[in-house]
């Protein structure tokens, strides 16, 4: 007999390619996590991450509509600190330059990523202490 967990993390994924949010969504709910809910663009996203209050937070850095996931999680951060893994499809030194300013010790993974990555990098953004 299965054992529920005591405690499931909730997660708020924020992706504009609808194929790739419902592909992550598989993957973290067969990792035993939440999906507390999906963000196409980063004022959803930050409208999300207030109503929701997720654990944790999984951003696209290319969002559409004129707000990057970098920008989007700067406001959420300074609301409230939460978590955030970056989700990114092409690695730049500037992009990742501006991660580290925001949280030096925030994850990201590359595009595409498997779901032993997807574990590794939310299991190690949960565990982090909160600043």
């Amino acid at each position: 007999m299965e054992q529920t967990p005591l405690f499931r993390p909730r997660v708020l994924i924020v992706e504009d390619e609808a194929i790739v949010a419902m592909e992550i969504q598989d993957q973290m709910e067969s990792l035993g996590w939440d999906v507390c809910g999906i963000a196409a663009t980063g004022p959803d996203a930050i409208r999300r991450a207030a109503a929701d209050r997720p654990d944790l937070i999984l951003m696209d850095n290319t969002l559409r509509g004129g707000m990057t996931g970098l920008e989007a999680a700067e406001i959420i951060r300074a609301g409230r600190t939460v978590p955030i893994v970056f989700l990114t499809a092409t690695v730049d030194e500037r992009i990742i330059a501006r991660i580290r300013k925001l949280d030096p010790e925030a994850g990201s993974l590359s595009k595409p990523f498997n779901e032993a990555d997807l574990r590794r990098e939310t299991e190690r953004a949960l565990r982090r202490p909160k600043a």
